[in-house]
C-alpha cells in the first residue's frame, strides 16, 4: 500500500507537469511566416522611417502602427522613439527582430509601445532605453503596457526600463499572456527616501487571468556606486474597484506564473526586493520558477489570494546580511512569505515541494503570518529548507508560523543553523508531522500559545528537541529525537497533554524539562524519564 504521504507527493508532481505542459503548448512560439526564414508584413520603413537610429521615427511608427495587420521591425533595424507609439488596431501582430529605442530623456514618465487593442501579440522585437531614463514619481513608465484582453507578447527582449512589460492598473484587462521574454529591470527604489516605490518591476499585471511562463527577469547593474533597487521581477496584484465584470463574475482569479527566473544582476549590484508577488489574486498557481539574491522576499503571497498553490520552486539566497533597500519599512524577510494585514482574510493555501537554499543566516525560510489580518488553513508540506552558515547571531527560523489558524506544516526537512527549526506562535489548530529537522541551535520544533499536534518528527543534532510552551492543549506522539545537546522535551504552562510513543536517543544535557504542567500524561515513552 502506498503511503499517503508519497501519494500526495506523486500526484502533485503528475498535476504540476501537465499543466506546464499544456500551457507551453498554448504559448509556443509562432514560426516566422513565409519561406525559407523570410518574413512578411509592412515595415516602418515603408513609412518613411529611419532604420539607423539616427533621426526620429516616432510619427512613422505610429503611421505604421495604424494600419493594423501583420507588422515586421526588420532585425537589425533601430528605431528611435520619443513619444509613446500605440497599437489601436485588433488583431495587429508585430514581428522580427528589430529594435524600438527610446531618445534621451525622451520617455520619463512615458510608455514606450502602449497597446491599445484586444487580441494582439508581439512576437520576438526588441525594446531599448539605452540612457535609463527613470523617475521615482509621477506616472509609471513601460516598455510594454497593455490596455486591452488576450494580448500575448512572446519571446521579446526588453532592456533598461522601470516598469518593462505589464498590464495597465486603469482598467480591469484580462486573459492576457507573457512567454519567453527577457527583461533587465531599472530600479526606481530610493534608499532611505521612501520614494520609487511603486516602479522596478519585470512583469507587472494590474489585471486578471494572467499567464507568465518561462521568462528571464534580470536585475540591471547599478552605476557610479548606487545600487540599482529593483522592486519586484515578478506582479500579479488585484487593484481596488476591480474585483467584479459587468455580468457579477470575479476575474480576479487563476493567474498563473509557471517556470520563470527573477536574477540580481552578474554583479550583485542590482537586486529586487521580492522575486514574485501575488496581491490579493486567488486561485493562482506559482509552481516551477526560479529566484535568487532578493533583499525582502523570494515570494510574497498576501492579502486575498485564498486557494492558491505554490509548488516545485526553488529559491536561492546568495546575499550575505541585509540590504538596505528600503529598510523604512522593515519588512518580513524570508524566502516564502505567507502574509495577511488590514483585517484581509487569507485562507486555504499550499506550499508545497519548494526548494529553499540560504547562504546566510538573515531571512527565515518559510513564514507564515498574520499581521492585523487573519490567516487560516495553509498546509507547508514537503519543502526543504537549508542553510550553509548564519553569520552574528543565529539563523530565523526554517519554517515560522504566527498568529494563524488550522495549519499543517507536514513532511518538511529543515537543516542547517536556524535558531529554530520550527517555530508556532499564537495559533489554534496546528499540526507538526513527519519533518526531518537537523542542525538547530535552539530548538528543533518550539511551540508557544496553541493547541498543537507534534508527531512523527525525526530530529537530530539540534540544541533543543521539542518545547511546548503555553499551548492549551497539545499531543506529542511518535518522534524520534537523536544527539539533542539540551533538553529532549521542554513542557512549560501547558494545559492538557499528552506525551506518547516518543524516542529519545543520544545524551542530552537533560531529557525532559518540567514546569506547571501537572495535565499532561506519559505513556509508552523511549530514554524519556516519565
Amino acid at each position: 500500500m502506498i503511503d499517503p504521504l508519497a501519494r500526495r507527493s506523486m500526484l502533485q508532481k503528475v498535476a504540476m507537469l501537465t499543466t506546464i505542459g499544456a500551457l507551453g503548448a498554448s504559448v509556443q512560439p509562432a514560426a516566422a511566416s513565409g519561406t525559407g526564414g523570410a518574413t512578411k508584413g509592412a515595415s516602418p520603413v515603408d513609412h518613411g522611417a529611419d532604420p539607423t537610429g539616427r533621426r526620429d521615427a516616432t510619427e512613422a511608427l505610429q503611421r505604421w502602427l495604424a494600419q493594423g495587420g501583420e507588422l515586421v521591425l526588420p532585425a537589425g533595424s533601430r528605431f528611435a522613439v520619443s513619444d509613446t507609439i500605440s497599437v489601436r488596431q485588433a488583431n495587429t501582430r508585430i514581428s522580427g527582430r528589430g529594435s524600438l529605442v527610446a531618445r534621451p530623456g525622451a520617455l520619463v514618465n512615458k510608455t514606450l509601445l502602449a497597446v491599445e487593442a484586444d487580441d494582439c501579440i508581439l512576437d520576438g522585437i526588441y525594446l531599448e532605453n539605452p540612457d535609463r531614463i527613470a523617475a521615482a514619481d509621477g506616472l509609471q513608465s513601460f516598455g510594454i503596457e497593455l490596455f486591452g484582453h488576450r494580448n500575448r507578447v512572446l519571446n521579446c527582449t526588453i532592456l533598461d526600463f522601470q516598469m518593462c512589460v505589464g498590464v495597465s492598473p486603469t482598467g480591469e484587462f484580462y486573459d492576457n499572456v507573457f512567454a519567453f521574454n527577457h527583461c533587465r529591470v531599472l530600479g526606481a527604489g530610493r534608499y532611505g527616501e521612501g520614494k520609487g516605490e511603486d516602479r522596478g518591476d519585470g512583469i507587472a499585471d494590474f489585471g486578471a487571468r494572467t499567464r507568465i511562463i518561462a521568462n528571464m527577469i534580470e536585475a540591471a547593474s547599478g552605476r557610479n556606486g548606487v545600487p540599482n533597487d529593483c522592486r519586484i521581477g515578478i506582479d500579479v496584484e488585484r487593484l481596488p474597484g476591480y474585483e467584479l465584470d459587468a455580468t457579477g463574475v470575479d476575474n480576479n482569479s487563476a493567474s498563473e506564473i509557471i517556470g520563470n527566473m527573477v536574477i540580481p544582476s552578474p554583479d550583485g549590484t542590482g537586486r529586487f526586493r521580492r522575486c514574485y508577488s501575488v496581491e490579493g489574486i486567488p486561485y493562482c498557481r506559482v509552481i516551477g520558477n526560479y529566484g535568487r539574491g532578493w533583499t525582502w522576499d523570494g515570494l510574497w503571497l498576501v492579502g486575498s489570494s485564498d486557494h492558491s498553490i505554490v509548488s516545485g520552486n526553488t529559491f536561492r539566497q546568495d546575499l550575505i546580511g541585509h540590504s538596505r533597500a528600503g529598510a523604512e519599512w522593515q519588512p518580513d524577510r524570508a524566502a516564502i512569505l505567507v502574509y495577511a494585514t488590514g483585517g484581509v482574510t487569507l485562507r486555504d493555501v499550499l506550499v508545497s515541494g519548494n526548494m529553499i537554499d540560504m547562504a546566510s543566516g538573515d531571512f527565515n525560510g518559510i513564514q507564515v503570518r498574520s499581521a492585523g489580518g487573519h490567516v487560516s488553513g495553509v498546509v507547508i508540506s514537503d519543502n526543504v529548507c537549508t542553510i550553509t552558515r548564519s553569520v552574528g547571531k543565529a539563523a530565523p527560523c526554517g519554517l515560522l508560523v504566527t498568529d494563524a489558524r488550522d495549519v499543517q506544516l507536514v513532511g518538511n526537512r529543515i537543516d542547517g543553523p536556524w535558531q529554530h527549526g520550527v517555530r508556532i506562535q499564537d495559533c489554534p489548530d496546528a499540526e507538526v508531522a513527519m519533518c526531518r529537522i537537523s542542525g538547530a541551535k535552539g530548538f528543533a520544533i518550539s511551540v508557544q500559545g496553541a493547541s498543537v499536534r507534534m508527531g512523527q518528527n525525526s530530529i537530530g543534532s539540534c540544541e533543543g528537541g521539542i518545547e511546548s510552551a503555553g499551548n492549551s492543549e497539545y499531543l506529542i506522539d511518535g518522534n524520534h529525537l537523536k544527539d539533542v545537546r539540551g533538553f529532549g522535551l521542554s513542557l512549560v504552562d501547558g494545559g492538557s497533554g499528552i506525551v506518547s510513543g516518543n524516542i529519545v536517543r543520544g545524551a542530552p544535557l537533560r531529557v525532559l524539562k518540567l514546569g506547571n504542567t501537572s495535565g499532561t500524561r506519559f505513556v509508552g515513552n523511549i530514554g524519556l524519564a516519565e
